[in-house]
């Protein structure tokens, strides 16, 4: 850059240019505060340089701004989205910053936060003296002197208060009247010193406040340890600012380096870099300024904002590379796009082809989006593929539906049919399906096997259901002492009812008559029990007369029954006492009395075995 010759202030981004012509380092210092707008020396200035390059160096640059969407000609006018990310560019935002910041301690309680005993009032009010007059030097300029003339009384009365150090040197380092880097650089070594080590309590709280909500190279942090290293970091980053506006760059590095230790933001490293290229460690430079870019695309922009770093070749190498790597990518995320069974993919791939033409930070923001999207969609066809795969096996095992083997295999060739269509198309025609066949899906309420199913067991494949009619006025049987014991015919999947029901029928459903003394008949009555075991309805036989707890399952269950039983045959459960089939319970002999399930209060009853009422038949499957 030897063959530079600017011809305005020889500022940008403020970098003391030492080649500038009769200047000295204080005079080149004062040319970069004089200029306060980001954009103007980010983007004119820049240019200016430029135009003293080589033809073809100011080509390949021009090129390189372009390929990554933002050529130097527009860059101020393209700034405003990413102000906030290159804002720690801005060296004049500092003391603004630092203002906000004491602004808020103004309204705690100094004494307490800043840690002043009693016995050092002094102390405390010229720190609070200097505080209001540095938030105010805005207003005035003259308030400044004010404020170092306070700050100075307190640094004589206890030099380690890194608070008192960190805001002498941002007067050295920032206000015009008193710029002196050099005595910058020496308060921000000692603030950065002390707050390393800081561990008092109080001063976890003056950390939290002035290193919260503010628009700095500090990041958001989670723990007050966090909160003391970053003010360590900021003096340290300050350090190595003022270390290069003297030319000390090897300093520079090591300070940076330091506040890339307390704070790992890329933006620390992005400035690390920047040093570590002005010292000539190129290859360290390269490295930091690769993992930055990675961690935040945006940089690649600050990049041209950077003389140092955008007369480099190396640093402007890899640029190119990761910008033709991105393109890349998005050249290949395309080609996926095409084999993804969306019916948003073409609208995908037309948005890759314009993305190619954006700048880099959004070519890596969509990129990452449109790539996650692919791999999530693929994820949900997966998913939505097995589950119509176990629903195939689930309607094949005849576990959940109740039609023939012809819609059988219809069905199971639709779904295997659905499973080839995009994904949007492959979920509308499986719920779709899962909606027609809703009514053949075996559940409580299902008419099935002659009846409605009332209770299904845990395979799934078998259960009880009850005839969707009920014969009234009926009796149970003839009195009569049946042999036998059903003290566990509750057991889950027990077959009782059917043997209680046979052995009602056998034994109290018939009566002896002798015609004459040599010969006898057996008369046959039509009870409850008969009437269910040798019924044949709608077409199935084994039907049998309920025990209590299958009645009991029944009064459970009335109220999806008798929706059911209404769709069908427009009537529902009567509200009856049903016959049940049980008998002998060990404390009370069956010859005159049986157990009923009264259906409007839910409960068993006994009542004489003669007595009319109602008999529902049952049956499993």
């Amino acid at each position: 850059m030897s063959n530079i010759t600017p011809s305005k202030p020889s500022f940008v981004f403020s970098y003391w240019r030492p080649w500038k012509e009769n200047s000295n380092v204080i005079d080149s210092y004062l040319d970069y505060v004089k200029d306060t707008s980001l954009t103007k020396y980010g983007a004119d200035t820049v240019g200016n340089y430029i135009k003293q390059t080589s033809k073809e160096q100011v080509q390949a640059i021009n090129r390189l701004g372009k390929d990554i969407g933002r050529g130097l000609n527009v860059l101020s006018e393209q700034l405003s989205d990413i102000y906030d990310a290159l804002s720690f560019l801005n060296r004049n935002m500092d003391i603004q910053i630092e203002q906000q910041k004491l602004s808020n301690l103004l309204l705690q309680n100094i004494g307490e936060l800043l840690r002043v005993p009693d016995n050092e009032k002094e102390r405390q009010h010229s720190i609070e003296l200097g505080i209001k007059f540095f938030v105010n030097g805005n207003k005035d300029t003259d308030l400044y002197a004010d404020a170092l003339e306070e700050l100075l009384k307190a640094e004589s009365l206890m030099k380690q208060d890194y608070f008192v150090l960190h805001r002498i040197g941002c007067i050295y380092l920032h206000v015009n009247k008193y710029i002196n880097p050099e005595k910058a650089l020496d308060y921000f070594l000692r603030a950065a010193k002390y707050a390393s080590v800081e561990s008092d309590s109080d001063a976890l709280k003056l950390a939290n406040i002035l290193t919260d909500n503010f628009n700095t190279v500090n990041s958001d942090v989670n723990n007050s340890e966090e909160q003391i290293g970053l003010l360590a970091a900021d003096s340290y980053e300050k350090a190595a600012f003022s270390a290069y506006v003297i030319g000390r760059f090897e300093d520079a590095v090591n300070y940076q380096a330091k506040a890339l230790k307390f704070n790992p933001v890329p933006q620390n490293r992005f400035l690390l870099s920047k040093y570590q290229v002005r010292n000539n460690n190129i290859e360290e430079a390269i490295i930091n300024l690769s993992e930055c870019i990675d961690e935040l695309p945006v940089l690649a922009i600050a990049i041209f904002k950077e003389i140092d770093l955008i007369n480099e070749p190396k640093v402007l190498n890899l640029i190119s590379t990761k910008n033709a790597d991105i393109d890349k990518k998005i050249k290949q995320l395309a080609e996926k796009w095409k084999t993804v069974e969306s019916i948003n993919a073409d609208k995908v791939i037309k948005s890759l082809t314009v993305l190619s033409k954006k700048s880099y930070e959004i070519k890596i923001a969509e990129f990452n989006k449109f790539d996650k999207g692919g791999k999530k969609i693929n994820k949900n066809i997966n998913k939505l593929e097995a589950e119509i795969d176990l629903f195939i096996k689930n309607i094949s095992n005849n576990i959940y539906v109740t039609f023939d083997e012809n819609r059988l295999s219809s069905i199971i060739n639709d779904l295997n049919e659905a499973k080839d269509l995009s994904l949007e198309k492959m979920q509308e025609a499986f719920d779709k399906l899962k909606k027609v066949l809703a009514s053949d899906i075996l559940q409580i309420g299902s008419f099935y096997k002659g009846g409605f199913v009332f209770y299904i067991d845990k395979s799934g494949k078998h259960g009880l259901v009850c005839y969707d009619r009920y014969y009234c006025n009926i009796f149970w049987g003839t009195e009569v002492d049946i042999e036998g014991n059903y003290s566990d015919y509750f057991k889950e999947g027990s077959d009782y009812g059917m043997e209680f029901t046979k052995r009602i029928v056998e034994f109290a459903s018939v009566s002896e008559s002798r015609e004459k003394w040599y010969s006898s008949s057996k008369k046959k009555y039509f009870t409850a029990a008969r009437y269910c075991l040798e019924g044949d309805f709608n077409g199935f036989t084994g039907w049998y007369l309920p025990t209590s707890r299958e009645l009991q399952l029944i009064y459970n269950n009335r109220g999806i029954l008798d929706k059911a039983m209404n769709k069908r045959h427009n009537h529902d459960i009567d509200r009856g006492k049903y016959w049940c089939s049980e008998f002998n319970t060990g404390y009370l002999n069956f010859k005159t009395h049986a157990s009923v399930f009264d259906f409007l209060d839910g409960k068993s009853k006994l009542e004489t075995v003669n007595s009319l009422f109602n008999a529902l038949a049952v049956r499993r499957f």
